[in-house]
């Protein structure tokens, strides 16, 4: 979820997935990848695992 929530396009210092690859030392794929995760999970998505 903290992917998501530094990407998201409300905040005014938000950051790209390559700037959340950076930081975490991922592949910038990944940090796509985690950021859409993370939003499904805030959506309350059915992906969620109990």
């Amino acid at each position: 979820m903290a992917a998501a929530q530094l990407a998201d396009p409300r905040r005014f210092d938000r950051l790209t997935p390559a700037g959340i690859a950076e930081r975490a030392e991922w592949t910038e794929d990944y940090a796509k990848k985690m950021v859409e995760f993370g939003r499904n999970l805030l959506r309350g998505g059915a992906d969620r695992q109990a």
